[in-house]
């Protein structure tokens, strides 16, 4: 009886450590813009090649930088996406996106950069409330 207890036990404790994913790391996406267009999991395996997808912006320059570092674009679709390929690292990652170099929507940006504004408004959901809260600030 003890040895059947024994092997469910450890056919059990097998099943366990060959569940537990020791290569997968987690990828924290900071896209405060909404212009990634593709869904991203929260975690990789390293190693494992990764696309995302941004919208694309004509006369503004939108990067993605992973842990710091500046992606270099892979691919454009005109008028759709721009695209941008990276192999996960074997840690934790941080993804940021920045458009003109802002990591985040500026609050004098009707007055620096009028198509910051309107990028920023057509990334968002609903955009009539934003422009209401940018005209009245």
């Amino acid at each position: 009886m003890k040895k059947i207890l024994l092997i469910i036990l450890l056919f059990f404790s097998a099943l366990f450590f060959v569940g537990c994913n020791v290569n997968e790391f987690k990828l924290i996406v900071n896209d405060d813009f909404g212009i990634i267009k593709n869904k991203l999991s929260g975690s990789y395996k390293a190693g494992e090649e990764v696309e995302v997808k941004i919208q694309f912006f004509s006369g503004l320059r939108a990067q993605v930088y992973l842990d710091e570092k500046e992606l270099e674009l892979t691919s454009i679709e005109a008028y759709e996406y721009e695209s941008f390929v990276f192999t996960m690292p074997n840690h934790d990652a941080i993804l940021q996106t920045t458009i003109n170099g802002y990591t985040k929507p500026q609050k004098n940006v009707m007055t620096t950069n009028m198509k910051m504004v309107i990028v920023y408004i057509a990334a968002q959901k609903k955009p009539k409330m934003i422009l209401q809260i940018i005209i009245n600030s």
